[in-house]
């Protein structure tokens, strides 16, 4: 499971309430587990193995989406269309992290 550290949505305390306990941490997003057999061994999140390119000039937005996500597909598409707005003074680069390929797995 995962959960936010923050008083929002999909509060990580409530998780460990029902007994999951926290395991790893990325920023305010907590990965928590209940490991079910003895032998089971407690998940880890892969981390960026490379960083985003920079570029002079511009803003750069990166944005990550994968469709799984309703309130994750909102700002990804508010994003898209305000960097769309201002032209050449933002970047915007879209992360679909259904594909492993780019380095920027989650």
């Amino acid at each position: 499971m995962w959960g936010l550290a923050i008083p929002v949505f999909m509060r990580a305390s409530w998780f460990r309430r029902q007994g999951y306990r926290a395991v790893d941490r990325i920023g305010f997003q907590v990965q928590l587990w209940k490991p079910f057999t003895d032998d089971a061994v407690p998940p880890k999140w892969p981390r960026p193995q490379k960083k985003p390119e920079q570029r002079t000039g511009a803003v750069v937005v990166t944005c990550l989406h994968n469709g799984w996500c309703p309130g994750q597909n909102m700002v990804y598409e508010r994003a898209r269309r305000a960097a769309r707005k201002l032209g050449d003074i933002v970047e915007f680069r879209d992360v679909n992290t259904f594909e492993r390929g780019d380095g920027l797995v989650c």
